[in-house]
């Protein structure tokens, strides 16, 4: 009893640094299982995932990604049992601002600085300076290391990848910044010239992709997005042949993204690269369906109308057996006697 009133009246502590540097980036799932992990860790309850999903009325596979979250965020680990546990986050600060301090202050006798762990140091503090005004945490010089460590990055496309993530606010959280990181990997990206020419072709694709919302007079969605970033990248078409396929298509029936994607496909196949190939191609198409046409209709016009009876011949006994007399049918028609029907008795 004296347990369960504990537990009913006691307080959870939640750091502030969590509040700060961690929440925003983390779903409501992942924030819920935090906090409900939070308020056991003081006991000795061994709270598995089934624990979590009862107390938090969420489904196994929700649980299973929100303690993902939490893990990838740098807020759990798990115990050898399989349990999950919190780390501490504040010592993990604190260690990350000693190991700072002492890179910082010079020691007796150390050798100098390399010119690259200068360079790396002036973009740490450059990115502390413009996006956390002058007090960054530790994880986000781990993530720095990272980025131009692991991922090979140019200093000036790390500090871009900031500048990103912070135009979309989405400096919260580690989680969003590396998903950005490893899509511009997987695209081979490395130096900032490299990125600059990617960058110009996402603004092009966005653009498209705008300019075709106000023509369909329809938001676009991820499927639109896929088939408009296929036509640019892979097809090489400008928007003025897209437009043209758009048209083209409105002459006959309503346009749709999947009905110009088949359009350029087929243009794509004929060759067709530029609007002139384009138009080029669709006159070409015209002319050939406006002369089958009139070869179609002119020989219709020369099929002969009506029945044929050439070589039908009938002699004078036949056609007089079709010759009636109303009068005399009418006579005959009375005097038969109409059949007797016979009933069951």
């Amino acid at each position: 009893m004296d347990d369960k009133k504990n537990l009913l009246l006691s307080d959870t502590l939640v750091p502030d640094l969590f509040i700060s540097e961690y929440m925003s980036g983390l779903s409501l799932h992942a924030v819920q299982c935090y906090l409900y992990l939070r308020m056991t860790s003081g006991g000795e309850a061994f709270v598995v995932e089934k624990d979590l999903s009862a107390r938090l009325s969420l489904t196994k596979d929700e649980i299973k990604g929100a303690l993902t979250e939490l893990s990838y965020a740098g807020l759990l680990e798990w115990k050898e049992g399989g349990a999950p546990r919190l780390c501490d986050i504040k010592a993990v600060e604190i260690e990350g601002y000693i190991k700072r301090r002492m890179e910082e202050t010079p020691i007796a006798g150390a050798p100098e600085i390399a010119p690259e762990n200068e360079e790396r140091d002036s973009l740490a503090r450059s990115i502390e300076k413009t996006f956390f005004h002058g007090s960054m945490a530790y994880k986000w010089y781990r993530e720095i290391d990272i980025l131009l460590d692991d991922f090979a990055f140019d200093a000036q496309v790390v500090y871009k990848l900031f500048q990103v993530c912070s135009a979309k606010n989405q400096l919260g959280a580690l989680t969003q910044m590396k998903e950005l990181a490893l899509a511009w990997q997987a695209r081979g990206i490395r130096t900032m010239e490299q990125l600059s020419a990617y960058l110009a072709g996402e603004e092009i694709i966005s653009l498209t992709l705008r300019r075709l919302a106000r023509k369909l007079h329809r938001k676009m969605v991820s499927y639109d997005e896929e088939c408009v970033r296929e036509w640019i990248e892979k097809l090489g078409f400008d928007f003025d042949t897209i437009d043209f396929a758009i048209h083209k298509i409105w002459e006959y029936q309503e346009p749709s993204v999947n009905k110009a994607d088949t359009y350029l496909k087929a243009w794509h196949a004929a060759g067709v690269r530029t609007l002139g190939d384009a138009k080029a191609f669709e006159a070409d198409v015209a002319k050939r369906n406006k002369l089958a046409y009139q070869q179609n209709k002119t020989a219709r016009n020369e099929a002969p109308n009506g029945q044929n009876f050439d070589g039908v011949k009938y002699d004078d006994a036949f056609l007089r057996s079709l010759e009636v007399d109303p009068v005399e049918l009418v006579k005959r028609l009375k005097n038969e006697k109409p059949a007797e029907v016979k009933t069951n008795e």
